[in-house]
């Protein structure tokens, strides 16, 4: 019995990551990010944390290659291998604790 061969189908207006079944589109300030036609995640465009999350889940989880990746997101490939490297060593609480910061904290009231 022959192996159905599928395709990568990506939403209009996206762009395809590499050779993969990936790919992301950017509509009012919001990055979303598809597997064929389903989205997986979504983030806002100025939310580095939650890009840097989605591209080490990307590269340890799905095996997207780093070089494609990177040119796809347009960020460097070292970016994109410290993400991988610490979404292996500390899973995606890495990204989701709070920065600790020296000095006084950032609010403005």
């Amino acid at each position: 019995m022959q192996r159905a061969t599928s395709f990568p189908i990506n939403p209009g207006n996206s762009v395809r990551i590499g050779n993969s079944r990936f790919a992301f589109g950017i509509r009012k300030g919001i990055v979303t990010y598809y597997l064929d036609l389903e989205p997986i995640a979504r983030h806002r465009k100025d939310d580095s944390r939650a890009l840097k999350l989605v591209i080490g889940r990307l590269v340890v989880l799905n095996n997207v290659s780093r070089t494609d990746l990177a040119r796809a997101l347009g960020v460097s490939r070292s970016t994109v291998q410290r993400a991988a490297s610490c979404y292996r060593k500390h899973g995606e609480g890495a990204y989701l604790q709070l920065p600790v910061s020296r000095g006084r904290l950032g609010f403005s009231w």
